[in-house]
């Protein structure tokens, strides 16, 4: 129909519903792409309320460009204790500003910028968070970084339900103590 025509905005979504509704997603999908290109507009095309691609990872992670500042992606996560918190900003530091080595300083550092609440020992809740958490890793010569175990706590986080669930999927293991032979 030529533009112009009694055509309401309502009518046009009708029809547009009617000759999408009997089609499979895909092809719905390359429709919907052709006829943004032609009529304007910019991005791809959201079916069914699906965030965009951008938007989240496969596993269900927070992206990139959309974690936020750390006090807002901290605060929301809302850790119970200080090893939840180094948690949640190593894995602000390494998925949301690309740092894939880490200082204790820098974790300190982060805190503070987003005033968080003083770490009054830094350096031990890191320690105890690779140690007897496994929430984070060393990665040799002083550096640490997130773990498969922390990705998975602050992934299930705040829900503590699931965190309990996750980290049970995801055991620590203990290290064996081998007995010396005696001489």
């Amino acid at each position: 129909m030529p533009k112009g025509s009694s055509y309401s905005e309502a009518d046009a979504i009708r029809v547009i519903d009617q000759a999408l509704s009997g089609l499979d997603q895909e092809t719905s999908r390359r429709i919907m792409q052709w006829a943004v290109s032609k009529y304007g507009g910019e991005g791809r095309v959201n079916l069914a309320g699906q965030p965009p691609p951008s938007a989240a990872t496969p596993h269900g992670q927070i992206s990139p460009t959309n974690l936020g500042d750390i006090r807002s992606f901290v605060t929301g996560k809302n850790p119970k204790n200080f090893y939840q918190r180094v948690a949640c900003i190593a894995y602000h530091l390494e998925k949301g500003e690309g740092h894939t080595e880490l200082k204790t300083a820098d974790i300190s550092a982060a805190n503070d910028a987003g005033r968080l609440g003083k770490l009054s020992n830094a350096a031990s809740f890191v320690r105890d968070a690779i140690t007897k958490y496994g929430y984070l890793a060393s990665v040799g010569h002083g550096k640490v970084g997130l773990s498969p175990r922390g990705e998975a706590l602050v992934n299930a986080l705040p829900d503590q339900e699931r965190v309990k669930e996750a980290l049970a999927a995801m055991p620590i293991r203990k290290k064996i103590k081998r007995k010396s032979a005696k001489k």
